[in-house]
C-alpha cells in the first residue's frame, strides 16, 4: 500500500496539482454588470449570471474591449452601460493596472464618453 501511495505522488502529472483559476464566484455583481454589457452589445461574450465564470484578468480584458467598441460610437451608450462600465472599471482597477492600463484614464474616458452620449458625467478625481 505504501509503495501505491508514493507511486501515485510521484507519477500523477502535476497538472492535476495545478493551481485552480482565481475566478469569479458565479453569483457576483461583476456578471450582472457584464451581462449589461453583452445584452447592449459592448462585449461579445454571452454572459450569464450563475453560468458564467471568469477570472480578474479575463474580466479586465473585456472592459477593454467594452471602452473600444463604447468609442468607437458614443450615442450606444445607455445609462445602464456607463453604470456597468463604472463599477467595473472601479472594481477591477488592480487587474487593469496589471495589464497596463492607467485607471484614471480609464475613468476620465469613461465620462467623456458619457458627456458625448448626452449623459450624465461624473467628475473624476486627478492622479495624485
Amino acid at each position: 500500500l505504501t509503495l501505491i501511495v508514493l507511486f501515485s505522488i510521484f507519477c500523477i502529472p502535476n497538472t492535476l496539482f495545478a493551481e485552480t483559476p482565481n475566478l469569479i464566484p458565479q453569483f457576483h455583481w461583476t456578471y450582472h454588470s457584464l451581462e449589461t454589457l453583452s445584452n447592449e452589445g459592448f462585449i461579445s461574450e454571452q454572459v450569464t449570471p450563475g453560468k458564467s465564470a471568469y477570472t480578474p484578468e479575463q474580466v479586465a480584458s473585456m472592459i477593454v474591449f467594452a471602452i473600444n467598441r463604447i468609442e468607437s460610437d458614443t450615442s450606444k451608450l445607455t445609462e445602464a452601460s456607463l453604470s456597468s462600465m463604472r463599477q467595473l472599471i472601479n472594481g477591477y482597477r488592480a487587474a487593469l493596472e496589471a495589464q497596463g492600463y492607467d485607471f484614471f484614464k480609464m475613468r476620465k474616458d469613461i465620462e467623456d464618453y458619457a458627456t458625448s452620449a448626452g449623459l450624465t458625467a461624473i467628475e473624476t478625481s486627478k492622479k495624485k
